[in-house]
């Protein structure tokens, strides 16, 4: 494994220029959460049965030329949904409203309000640019807030055109959807209050409407997640979220992909409402397992496994280090860690600053800041006979790239059990998410289901390695 990890390193760093480096970071198996897209797909086709993409459908095609000044055009077929009084654009140079559509064995047009400035050839490409909503209430200019109702599914990032002339379909400013702060989606049509991330050029007033880019998105039904103990094996631990997502071909920008996701605990109630999430961002709201420790770097001592529990044991002096990097940086993270000891030590568990402050963290209780090393540590005592829960945090606002958990004694026959860190507020164990991405064209770009990459290997790795080494299928 290191010589294959440092061959592709090798391979990944001689691609590159010269003044960019790249680092291999092992992690464990990903691990699809939505194996089968069975949430609403908008303006998007599945493609696939078992782990599908989902890719854009907003595009139709020109089955005959379009005449300058013509007021109806012939499309191959019409995309599932063309509501009346949407809009078209024409290879990005002109928009014009949809006014009827003709689906017969005969004919598939759509007649538009006004005429073709240009001509276009067959097989030019018509995109479906945006569809109208409805304004529900009054907005004054400047408003950040609107209700509308909808017939589509709208997702955050999602963008609304406000027409300056209601009758000119190029007069738009857009509004990127910031915030969804109530909907009803099993209305209909379904209704929603957002939150826009600019304020109103003008003023709204009810029955006005909007225009709603037909860009494809996605929202999934209620998933589980693998953060329980079940009789297959122990959680997983924190975990990174993820898409397999990109263009499919050159010529066209990468879109910027909208991930936005919520978490619910077990008893669901709401650990982390809707909002928008970075690809790889961590996920810290599921225990750190036992085991996952016994994979971390040694500094001094060594380490034991006894039926998934990890055991921190000394070297001759009676010092004991573990440490691990952790990539992408994190912050602002609480823990209440549980340890056991057989003789009496004094634990340090530390969190490595990765930028040189400008000004150094400020100490809590129970805390101290070593500058020369850069780390914020609390030092707590441990003795015999109790289990002793921790509080641990890193320190306010700033950046951490490692935790160290050490311990010194005079007994050197000391054994430290590292039980789990948890969080308080309970774990994460569903999760249901939208993508949405700022594209046009057929199969110009594609996404998987959301997939999560756990942060630490544990002893169930091991299990899963030999089950493949034998023969087994992975399910």
């Amino acid at each position: 494994m290191p010589r294959r990890l440092s061959r592709t390193e090798q391979l990944i760093q001689g691609q590159l220029p010269l003044h960019v480096t790249a680092t291999v970071i092992p992690r464990g198996y990903y691990i699809p959460v939505d194996t089968f897209l069975n949430g609403e797909a908008r303006f998007a086709r599945r493609i696939g049965s078992v782990f599908p993409i989902i890719s854009p459908e907003n595009t139709m095609y020109l089955s005959k030329e379009a005449g300058q000044t013509a007021d109806t055009i012939h499309v191959t077929a019409l995309l599932p949904s063309v509501p009346v009084g949407s809009i078209l654009s024409f290879r990005g140079k002109e928009r014009h409203f949809v006014e009827d559509t003709v689906d017969t064995d005969e004919t598939v047009s759509i007649s538009i309000t006004d005429t073709l400035f240009s001509s276009y050839a067959v097989n030019t490409p018509v995109y479906l640019h945006g569809v109208p909503v409805t304004v529900t209430a009054d907005a004054l200019l400047g408003a950040t807030s609107i209700s509308i109702s909808s017939t589509c599914l709208v997702v955050l990032g999602d963008v609304l055109e406000v027409l300056a002339t209601a009758t000119v379909p190029g007069s738009a400013k857009e509004h990127v959807v910031a915030a969804i702060t109530a909907s009803d989606e099993e209305a209909s049509p379904k209704t929603y209050t957002l939150t826009l991330g600019t304020g109103l050029a003008q003023a709204l007033t009810t029955g006005d409407t909007l225009y709603l880019r037909a860009y494809p998105a996605y929202k999934s039904i209620l998933l589980t997640l693998p953060t329980q103990e079940t009789i297959y094996g122990e959680n997983v631990g924190p975990f990174l979220w993820d898409l397999t997502e990109g263009r499919l071909h050159d010529g066209i920008d990468d879109p910027d992909v909208v991930l936005a996701l919520e978490t619910t605990s077990s008893a669901f109630y709401t650990l982390d409402s809707m909002d928008t999430v970075a690809k790889n961002a961590i996920h810290w709201r599921v225990p750190i397992p036992s085991s996952a420790f016994a994979f971390w770097d040694i500094g001094a001592g060594s380490i034991s496994v006894v039926d998934g529990t990890t055991l921190l044991l000394p070297n001759s002096l009676g010092d004991a280090l573990l440490y691990q990097h952790i990539q992408p940086t994190f912050q602002d993270v609480y823990w209440r860690a549980t340890f056991e000891t057989t003789a009496d030590v004094t634990l340090r568990v530390g969190f490595h600053l990765a930028e040189e402050p400008t000004v150094a963290p400020s100490p809590g209780t129970g805390y101290s800041y070593d500058s020369d090393l850069r780390v914020y540590y609390r030092e707590y005592a441990l003795t015999t006979g109790t289990l002793h829960v921790v509080d641990l945090e890193t320190p306010a606002g700033y950046l951490c790239d490692r935790i160290d958990i050490a311990y010194y004694t005079t007994d050197t026959t000391a054994e430290v059990k590292l039980r789990e860190w948890a969080q308080d507020g309970g774990r994460s164990s569903w999760v249901q998410y939208t993508i949405m991405a700022p594209v046009n064209g057929d199969y110009t770009w594609a996404s998987s289901g959301l997939i999560i990459k756990p942060m630490f290997y544990t002893t169930d790795h091991l299990k899963l390695i030999a089950r493949l080494n034998s023969g087994a299928a992975m399910v």
